[in-house]
């Protein structure tokens, strides 16, 4: 299976947010309902978060904008 990378700074920024916020991949996963190694996967740029709920859900848990997470702009 052939690798898409994900967005330019998208796992970088995940990353930050979530060790600022004292959140294990796997606490982060209990709060946006998706298997801890998805987070894993997201934050290495293996996969991205679907559109929908996970990503939404990912940025109200760390305090921040989809648009943030996804692109690094409207903090």
């Amino acid at each position: 299976m052939a690798h898409t990378p994900s967005p330019r700074g998208f796992p970088t920024r995940l990353r930050k947010l979530r060790r600022q916020h004292g959140y294990t991949q796997r606490a982060l996963a209990d709060i946006v309902g998706v298997h801890y190694r998805t987070i894993g996967f997201w934050e290495t740029g293996r996969s991205l978060p679907n559109p929908g709920d996970p990503i939404i859900k990912t940025a109200a848990a760390l305090g921040t904008t989809v648009g943030y997470l996804l692109t690094g702009r409207n903090r």
